[in-house]
């Protein structure tokens, strides 16, 4: 299991690296993403095993409520169990990919495009004059 999560951290950094970086070259990508997981191991595991256990508690809770609450019989009611531990789930890894978008732009301050808007020209076509006849 920690090997998995190793793997799926990694993966995560370079896709979080090619979206922020715009890079198109995926072999390059993974190698630089493997240099900089592991480089960094310690805050972004610490990171992604926190969300990890939340959503392992989501589970645990959702199994809970089910085995405890929820009669056979109702079908319903076990669908809208089952579909808010994946809501959970869904939720925890849209959490873990942010965190890890944050941590990249934190730490290796990519240098975007500043979109300024432009100053009004100051120059301003003359139109002809009317003649004062």
């Amino acid at each position: 299991l920690f090997i998995l999560m190793c793997v799926r951290l990694w993966f995560d950094m370079a896709q979080v690296r090619a979206v922020v970086e715009n890079e198109h070259k995926m072999r390059r990508t993974m190698l630089t993403a493997f240099k900089l997981t592991f480089r960094n191991f310690g805050s972004l595991f610490w990171m992604y095993l926190r969300i990890s256990l939340v959503a392992w508690a989501v589970l645990v809770v959702g199994f809970w409520v089910w085995v405890r609450f929820v009669r056979p019989e109702w079908v319903w009611v076990s669908f809208l169990v089952q579909q808010a531990v994946i809501l959970g789930w869904l939720g925890t890894r849209l959490w873990q990919r942010a965190s890890e978008t944050l941590w990249y732009q934190r730490v290796y301050a990519f240098s975007a495009p500043v979109s300024e808007t432009p100053a009004m020209a100051s120059e301003v076509s003359a139109a002809p004059a009317p003649s004062a006849s």
